[in-house]
């Protein structure tokens, strides 16, 4: 991110504090540091949210029974699953495809 994106962040929590101050009203201190954490170093943030949320490892093979089927998925690296010779960015996309309705990757697989 350069820092014209940087400076967004920045300028939209001072107007939000400006705004809420105007009502009365409170920010979650929460958003607060999430948003200066954003303006103060963008490219750290978008670096962790690209990691792998699932933490397994390559190598690892999830297996799990549905309906009667044995459903097994390597994980070939981060955030990259193979199940039944196409290779899948997420759990989710692997857990529609055995379902056939929308369905959490996580819960799925019972993480």
């Amino acid at each position: 991110m350069n820092n014209k994106t940087s400076r967004g962040y920045s300028q939209r929590l001072a107007k939000n504090r400006e705004q809420c101050r105007g009502t009365g009203q409170k920010i979650e201190q929460k958003n607060i540091t999430k948003l200066n954490s954003y303006a103060r170093d963008p490219e750290n943030c978008i670096e962790r949210s690209n990691k792998n949320k699932y933490r397994l490892k390559p190598g690892t093979q999830l297996i799990k029974k549905f309906k009667g089927k044995q459903i097994v998925v390597d994980v070939i690296s981060t955030n990259k699953f193979a199940f039944n010779g196409k290779v899948y960015d997420s759990l989710s996309a692997i857990s529609i495809e055995v379902t056939g309705y929308k369905t959490s990757g996580y819960d799925f697989f019972g993480f």
